[in-house]
């Protein structure tokens, strides 16, 4: 199994988005799997979402974050947990790109770190 994915959150907000909310440090994926996401216990109930960016550097290159999108033609985010934490969440599809970061709706006020595993399934 390869090795997991720490991404952290910092208290206030690490790069808190307009309206609130809170995004992770970015992490570059190794192999295009389905994805388990641990979430901690949260400081403020939220949902977790990942987001991607076609680039490394994303906003620093003219690229941009954005949430995965469900896949039933709604265009509403896909959400991989929602609540207090701690709990699991898993994306059964492998993403498009391998650069993500974990986003939160609700800012916390304490560090927080997630996990997120590739999942090799079986067939």
């Amino acid at each position: 199994m390869p090795a997991p994915y720490y991404l952290t959150v910092s208290s206030g907000g690490f790069a808190v988005l307009s309206g609130g909310g809170s995004v992770s440090s970015a992490a570059s994926l190794v192999r295009p799997y389905p994805l388990g996401v641990q979430v901690p216990s949260l400081s403020a109930a939220s949902e977790v979402r990942l987001q991607f960016a076609s680039t490394s550097g994303a906003a620093g290159t003219g690229d941009f974050w954005s949430d995965l999108q469900k896949l039933d033609g709604t265009a509403a985010p896909y959400v991989v947990y929602s609540g207090p934490g701690p709990g699991f969440g898993y994306v059964p599809f492998a993403p498009a790109t391998p650069y993500l970061r974990v986003s939160l709706v609700a800012s916390q006020t304490q560090v927080r770190t997630f996990t997120v595993f590739e999942v090799l399934t079986y067939n």
